[in-house]
């Protein structure tokens, strides 16, 4: 099984864990707030078996506005030296995020006593819904895709390599985006602060490091889940953290702080001449006994223009395998973001 840390693990939700203060986040007395939250999935067309993959995401701040910049619809780049495609999906815009709780659960994924529900202020055509099972989100006639989350999630405290209580569940998403039927891979992110934490800090700010997400079906079904931090800044806190977990084997996941990294590095070629971000290639990463090699596709920079993106900041995604012979899912996220990551910082090698 190999090693296993407590702030870094697998397990299930229940209808609070979403919750704007989940009960369970009580530290020495004192509740942790949702700071942000942010859905995300990339998905395939059912009908069009060439086409390139689509992201779709929408970041959310509660009570506060859903930036324009966070929620979009693009194809990925057609490989890693390509920059991405903004598509012309209409996206539901309006005023501050609004959350809410709902009796039961009416999208009838789950038999939780309650639903969190988000709506955006003004706005009639959008509407969010989370259970323990998954979520739902509606973008007026643009999107409807479900997410239907795994048995356990990722659950993060302040002694991770993230440094503060986060949670991730990663699940198989289906439905349309603009009239289209696509089915893929999907996720929902929250970060939880405590008001003395929040208090300390200037800005919410991703430190400088990597952030690798993969999910991938197998082909006897199950599905391969692996979260991976890895970070370049002295904060007090662990330098990387990573997890692994096959779910045709639902208790025998791992985690560890004993990270060791391998990647190649070149510049992203579709950025300005003189904008000196980098992005990886040939990764390995290896932890506890464990082996992973993610294998970069396509590439994209955040969900605007990727050219204008800010420097040090690169995307990617694709497939990846655990072990030392390789196989392919047949659907994946193999997600990658690289933040303040220059020519002028490139992560050492560790082997």
């Amino acid at each position: 099984m190999g090693e296993r840390i407590d702030s870094a693990i697998f397990a299930p939700l229940d209808d609070k864990s979403q919750a704007l203060a989940p009960p369970q986040l009580l530290q020495n007395g004192e509740l942790a707030y949702m700071m942000v939250h942010f859905y995300w999935m990339l998905v395939y067309s059912k009908n069009d078996k060439n086409a390139l993959p689509r992201l779709y995401q929408r970041s959310m701040y509660p009570d506060a506005p859903s930036p324009a910049h966070g929620h979009s619809v693009i194809r990925v780049g057609k490989d890693m030296r390509s920059p991405h495609e903004l598509l012309p999906v209409k996206m539901c815009e309006g005023g501050n995020c609004l959350y809410y709780t709902v009796e039961g659960d009416p999208e009838g994924m789950s038999d939780d006593a309650q639903t969190y529900e988000v709506k955006l202020a003004g706005c009639d055509d959008f509407v969010f819904h989370m259970n323990s099972r998954g979520y739902r989100a509606i973008e007026g006639s643009s999107v409807d895709m479900k997410c239907h989350y795994f048995d356990k999630s990722i659950k993060l405290d302040g002694n991770s390599a993230m440094g503060t209580d986060y949670l991730l569940n990663f699940g198989y998403v289906e439905g349309t985006i603009d009239g289209e039927e696509v089915y893929g891979v999907g996720g929902c992110e929250f970060a939880f602060v405590t008001f003395t934490k929040m208090m300390t800090m200037s800005a919410y700010e991703v430190p400088p490091g990597q952030f690798y997400q993969l999910c991938g079906r197998c082909e006897d079904g199950s599905w391969d889940i692996c979260h991976v931090t890895l970070k370049q800044v002295d904060d007090g806190t662990p330098p990387a953290h990573a997890l692994f977990w096959n779910t045709k084997d639902p208790e025998n996941w791992v985690s560890s702080y004993d990270v060791k990294f391998h990647a190649d590095w070149e510049k992203v070629p579709y950025a300005k001449e003189d904008d000196p971000t980098m992005q990886p290639k040939n990764i390995v990463i290896k932890f506890a006994d464990k082996t992973v090699h993610v294998e970069p596709k396509w590439a994209f920079r955040g969900f605007a223009d990727p050219v204008d993106a800010e420097v040090g900041f690169s995307n990617g995604t694709g497939d990846f395998y655990e072990g030392d012979t390789p196989y392919a899912h047949d659907i994946a996220l193999a997600m990658f973001e690289m933040q303040h990551i220059t020519n002028e910082n490139i992560p050492q090698n560790d082997f």
